[in-house]
Formats: C-alpha cells, sequence, structure tokens
C-alpha cells in the first residue's frame, strides 16, 4: 500500500458569482431568478464557511477559489483566506483539469473538489476524503441524482476528469468505471442529495429544521424567507 503522508492538499471551491439569471436555472420552473440566486446565494455562504471552518486546525490543506465568470475577480476580494483562480473556459471536466494545473504548482498535490450544490456536505465528508487520499488515487462523495458532490484526486487520478457525460446521471458511474479500467483505487461514502429543484430545496429545508444544529435550522429559516417571499 502507498501511503502519501507528505502530499500536499487543496481544497477547490468550484463557485459562480451569485447573480440572478446566473446561477440555478434549473430552480427558475419554480422560482424567480431572484429566488434562485439567492437560494445559491445561501449554498455558497454555506460551502466557503465549512471550508474554512474544516482548514483552520488543518494547516496542511490549502484553499483554492476557482471562480467565474473569470473577468470578475473583484467580486471575491472577501474571499481572504483562499486562492483565488479563475475557471478556465470549456465543459466542466476541462474546468476541474485547469485546477489540477494550477495546484500542480506543488510537488505531490492532492485536491478535492466540492461545489455549492450539497449544503449537507460535512466537515465528516472532508475528513474522510483528506484520510483516503493518502492511502487511495481518488476519493468521491457520491450524489443520489447520479453526478458527485466531492472528487478528490491526484497523480494519475486526473484521468478520472476525461470522458464524463457531464451534467448528466451517469457522472458517478462513469467515474467509477473509468478508475476501474485504469486500476485506480477510489474511496466512497454513501451518496448524499445535491439540491437541484424545488422539491430537493423543500425536502432539504424539512432536514435542517429537524436537525439539532443552530446552524442547520438558521440555513432552514433563510431557505423559507427566500422560497415564501
Amino acid at each position: 500500500m502507498n501511503i502519501h503522508k507528505d502530499m500536499h492538499i487543496n481544497l477547490a471551491l468550484m463557485a459562480k458569482a451569485p447573480r440572478a439569471g446566473y446561477v440555478k436555472t434549473r430552480l427558475h420552473k419554480d422560482f424567480s431568478p431572484e429566488q434562485a440566486c439567492d437560494i445559491y446565494r445561501c449554498f455558497l455562504s454555506r460551502a466557503g464557511a465549512l471550508a474554512e471552518s474544516w482548514q483552520l486546525t488543518r494547516p496542511d490543506i490549502h484553499l483554492i477559489l476557482a471562480f467565474d465568470p473569470p473577468d470578475k475577480p473583484h467580486l471575491w476580494d472577501a474571499w481572504n483566506a483562499w486562492a483565488r483562480q479563475p475557471q478556465s473556459a470549456g465543459d466542466l471536466g476541462d474546468r476541474l483539469q485547469s485546477v489540477v494545473a494550477y495546484a500542480d504548482s506543488e510537488a505531490q498535490s492532492a485536491v478535492m473538489f466540492i461545489g455549492a450544490d450539497a449544503p449537507e456536505l460535512s466537515g465528516e465528508h472532508l475528513d474522510f476524503a483528506r484520510e483516503n487520499l493518502l492511502t487511495h488515487d481518488a476519493v468521491m462523495v457520491p450524489a443520489f441524482d447520479g453526478g458527485y458532490v466531492l472528487l478528490g484526486l491526484h497523480g494519475r487520478a486526473k484521468v478520472l476528469l476525461n470522458g464524463i457525460n457531464w451534467g448528466t446521471d451517469q457522472v458517478s458511474a462513469q467515474t467509477r468505471e473509468i478508475a476501474r479500467h485504469a486500476g485506480l483505487k477510489l474511496a466512497e461514502t454513501p451518496p448524499i442529495s445535491d439540491v437541484d429543484t424545488a422539491g430537493d430545496v423543500a425536502e432539504l429545508i424539512g432536514r435542517l429544521l429537524s436537525s439539532p444544529d443552530e446552524n442547520n435550522n438558521a440555513l432552514a429559516a433563510a431557505l423559507l424567507k427566500i422560497t415564501n417571499r
């Protein structure tokens, strides 16, 4: 078993600027563009806060904010804890590859990718990814809809970013198949939910309200205020 004790781990948040009509467009069927944008803004804030609080006690973690659109870096001036890198052109695979190339300036570098569509991603998921990257080529937190909400990789596992039908329910299955064909060791957690539809939002609010965690309750209250206006 290879143990990569000296590996430098980057946590990259793939982020879009929260602008009405630009983010969470699948919610426009049931919510206004402004409501969808405010929902995304809540999710983005949640993802950023999770990463920053998690990184505080893990000094080996480097935070990267991969932002879009790439010509508006000033929109992210408040994200002082993050190295900020514009997303490249192309599909999601191309954009992830560009972040890998940026992070590869560090020897023995791994990247853990997250987005802002899965507010139930937790520090436990991040710990699982970090720990398993020491002994595996890649790690994944799949989503119930067939995608994934976290992918971590290093070395030759960047092949997992090629040959994927992005935006479909085949993403996690194709990732597993590519890993198998390439002889890569892939560690996974059970799937969690991401949020793409009004039904997803309603179900998320219900779970958050029943949680004993005050941060979850606060997010539920914010989402209720947005969706009921």
